[in-house]
């Protein structure tokens, strides 16, 4: 299994509309082959800062979708939100 976690800074005037997108992109990316767990939260202690937390069934259904059309144009649509690109690190679990 393949877990993934991502970040980004959304500034307060765009958060209504970025957690509208995440909902959405969230339901988008439930659907996926693989994706076994995606949901996202803001971070405690920081009004600006959101979390991505995922967990997928192997590197191939992650890269899947990470390449997938429909993956990028919602993407993009949420990057516009943010004050940075959404980091993402994976890592292989163990448990």
């Amino acid at each position: 299994m393949i877990g993934a976690v991502s970040n980004c800074s959304v500034p307060l005037e765009n958060q209504a509309e970025f957690e509208k997108l995440m909902n959405d992109f969230i339901r988008y990316t439930r659907r996926q082959p693989g994706c076994m767990y995606y949901d996202f939260g803001k971070v405690t202690g920081d009004a600006i800062q959101y979390i991505v937390v995922q967990k997928w069934a192997t590197e191939a259904d992650l890269e899947n979708y990470l390449a997938a059309p429909e993956f990028r144009l919602k993407v993009m649509k949420i990057i516009k939100l943010s004050k940075d690109l959404l980091a993402i690190e994976t890592f292989n679990l163990i448990y």
